[in-house]
């Protein structure tokens, strides 16, 4: 994909933090009221903290970066991220 410009696209998944619903915010009210929590093991994807992704696009605005930027956490399975 080409783009041109004055154009920064972020690309991110498993966005996370405070604010909102996400994973590890159910993975966790459900450790707190069930016995048993399960977890699907074949999905696979990048645990982002939404507060860390702020400071990531805040330093390429910073720094003028154009494109497009991948930014996310670590490879993470969704059974180990719980």
């Amino acid at each position: 994909m080409t783009i041109g410009g004055n154009t920064l696209i972020v690309r991110t998944s498993w966005l996370y933090g405070v604010h909102g619903k996400n994973f590890v915010k159910t993975i966790l009210r459900a450790a707190a009221t069930q016995a048993e929590v399960r977890v699907v093991e074949d999905q696979w994807g990048s645990p982002t903290y939404a507060r860390e992704l702020a400071e990531v696009i805040a330093g390429l605005i910073e720094q003028g970066i154009r494109g497009i930027v991948h930014a996310g956490g670590g490879r993470r399975r969704r059974l180990l991220l719980a």
